[in-house]
């Protein structure tokens, strides 16, 4: 099987349960751009590999180090704290070279974003703003991983619960519905309490 010229880029939506406190427990999604060596799509996590910096070359808005992040928890069923832009590159610290590489395609990021508000209307549906962010990215499609337990993704045989290709969207949309609501009652039970 011959390798395409451009691996096609997913966006890999990942959910797991963070920490639990005392008082509260705490669950996230996040996103970030990935590809599979030979460009098809993924039956596990180990087929996935993270876009570096020589893999994208120079576009209005990039793909590497892309990260989106939102929290869930016990108390309220709805995603919050959305949040999307570039890690920096060592990981702890944004720098002027971060700034350099990561300036520019954020912004065009956020006009891109605000352009769909104004078009479609504001939205607090986590499904609808990742479907968006699909979109502006220009990914070849999306990936969602089973719920972990924790945040880490090294299992290479992590299971993968749905993917779709562009821009057939709509079932992930639904599904991510379900997984925020399956984190919240996973952080319920962590405490041992019935979700609100």
């Amino acid at each position: 099987m011959s390798i395409p010229a451009r691996l096609p880029r997913l966006l890999v939506l990942r959910p797991y349960l963070a920490q639990a406190t005392r008082d509260a427990a705490y669950a996230h999604v996040d996103a970030l751009v990935m590809y599979t060596r030979d460009g098809t799509m993924p039956c596990r996590y180990g087929e996935l590999r993270p876009l570096m910096w020589h893999e994208d070359g120079a576009r209005p808005i990039l793909h590497e180090n892309f990260r989106f992040t939102c929290q869930v928890d016990d108390r309220q069923t709805a995603p919050y704290a959305l949040r999307y832009g570039y890690m920096p590159e060592n990981g702890e610290v944004f720098t002027t070279s971060d700034l350099a590489r990561f300036g520019k395609p954020l912004a065009a990021l956020q006009r891109a974003m605000a352009r769909l508000v104004e078009q479609e209307g504001r939205t607090e549906d986590l499904g609808q703003i990742l479907a968006r962010l699909a979109r502006v990215l220009r990914v070849d499609g999306t990936v969602l991983l089973e719920v972990r337990e924790h945040g880490s993704f090294f299992e290479e045989n992590h299971r993968i619960r749905l993917t779709a290709e562009a821009p057939n969207l709509g079932e992930m949309i639904r599904d991510l519905g379900a997984v925020a609501r399956e984190l919240h009652l996973r952080c319920a039970e962590r405490l041992g309490r019935r979700a609100a």
